[in-house]
């Protein structure tokens, strides 16, 4: 991260972590599509073609992991920034529910 830092002022001031390094807008921030189009090819390079993973899937993988891997709820709602608390919760009830399914209780 350093080194992309040292390299990103070379490109001028842009407050943006990432910029462009393309001929027609460098230095420039990455728009949303470029960002998008660069996680697809990451997925391909990783033998993921579904359609369905984008790069709100990374978020949500990165949240679940977190809570998963013992982050407080107070943590894991300053990472992902959420506003409202139910947002995180929301997240935390998910893995909850895949962790520990209250089917597996019911007792024949």
């Amino acid at each position: 991260m350093r080194r992309w830092l040292a390299e990103r002022k070379k490109l001028g001031n842009n407050p943006a972590l990432f910029v462009s390094l393309s001929k027609q807008n460098r230095g420039e921030r990455l728009t949303t599509r470029a960002i998008s189009l660069l996680v697809k090819e990451h997925y391909h390079q990783a033998l993921i073609f579904d359609d369905t993973k984008t790069t709100h899937s990374l978020r949500h993988s990165a949240i679940t992991s977190a809570i998963r891997n013992g982050a407080t709820p107070l943590q894991v709602q300053a990472m992902a920034r959420h506003n409202s608390f139910n947002t995180t919760l929301g997240y935390i009830h998910e893995v909850s529910r895949l962790d520990s399914p209250a089917e597996d209780l019911i007792a024949y």
